[in-house]
Formats: C-alpha cells, sequence, structure tokens
C-alpha cells in the first residue's frame, strides 16, 4: 500500500519542510539529517523528490533492508538495485 498521502503529510511539517526547501534550491551542498528511525523513509522520499543524491547511513544490513522496503511503499522511484554493499540507485553509478 503506497503511503505517499502519509509522506506529504509528514514532509510539510515546518522543520522537515524548510530542510527539504533548502534542498531544492541548493542553499546546502549537503545535508546532516538525523531523526527516528521511523521517519527516515519520508525524508529520503522527500529528498529524492527534489531531485538530490541521498547516502542514507543504517547501523545494521536488516535496518537498509527495511529501509528499501519502506521507499517503496513511499513512492521513490523505480530501479534501484541490490549490490554486494547493499541497494542503490543505477544512476548513482
Amino acid at each position: 500500500m503506497p503511503l505517499t498521502g502519509l509522506a506529504d503529510a509528514v514532509l510539510a511539517e515546518p522543520v522537515l519542510a524548510e530542510a527539504l526547501t533548502d534542498a531544492r534550491g541548493g542553499t546546502l551542498r549537503a545535508l546532516d539529517l538525523t531523526g527516528p528511525e521511523a521517519l527516515r523513509p519520508f525524508l529520503v522520499a522527500g529528498l529524492v523528490r527534489e531531485g538530490r543524491t541521498v547516502l542514507a547511513v543504517t547501523a545494521t544490513a536488516r535496518e537498509a533492508e527495511d529501509l528499501v522496503t519502506s521507499l517503496g511503499d513511499c513512492s521513490t522511484p523505480p530501479g534501484w538495485a541490490t549490490t554486494r554493499a547493499g541497494r542503490r540507485c543505477p544512476t548513482s553509478g
């Protein structure tokens, strides 16, 4: 079940909306965002929507797989590939 509507609502929160505005406008070359685990897929999806390349770091492979699964629910663009090091977007090189 896609969570696009929920993602839109979460990303409308003022602090997150400001971070995405900074990402969109190129105000900051890099964003270092920290938040609860449940917020990760929404942040990553929002940054990807803004055209940013995202490096999401997790503590375990299980957390990485859970994040990738959650990203699919947030309507992240398709085409992610699995590598020995984990999942990556094919356009990332």
